[in-house]
């Protein structure tokens, strides 16, 4: 959950990720905010925990951008898209439960407000992948 925000302005928002064999086998971690999981508009984001590294997806849904280390003075950007690594984080709070919080913002003007889907994925490192599970709404004001 975030509070809803407006365009500029910079954002955390965060997933918690489990997995039966604790948090450790978790290999990725994503989120998406958008009208759906593949929202070419949206914010679409990975923790990849093998390199503890955050990425940003690119507007044609192919590559991602980065990495940039969890903590790293870096700013990963595409379109009107940001993502700041150095005021991203990755925690746990058991031995079950990943918590990764990506810092981002959307630059383009929007004169009506915008509500986002956020979805959340993880990959296990066997490649389980429990497919996008859609968590709840935020809206993007002008």
């Amino acid at each position: 959950d975030s509070p809803d925000g407006h365009v500029g302005e910079w954002h955390d928002f965060g997933g918690e990720y489990s997995d039966g064999n604790g948090w450790l086998d978790i290999a990725t971690a994503q989120l998406v905010l958008g009208r759906s999981e593949n929202d070419r508009r949206g914010f679409a984001v990975k923790y990849e925990a093998a390199e503890n590294a955050l990425y940003l997806r690119d507007e044609n849904l192919v590559d991602w951008i980065g990495p940039g280390t969890v903590g790293e003075r870096v700013r990963l950007s595409i379109g009107s898209v940001q993502l700041e690594c150095w005021r991203s984080s990755v925690g746990n709070d058991d031995d079950q439960v990943l918590q990764v919080t990506w810092r981002g913002r959307w630059q383009r003007p929007t004169s009506q407000p915008k509500e986002m889907t956020a979805y959340l994925r993880a990959i296990d490192q066997m490649g389980n992948d429990s497919g996008f599970a859609e968590m709840g709404t935020w809206t993007l004001l002008p």
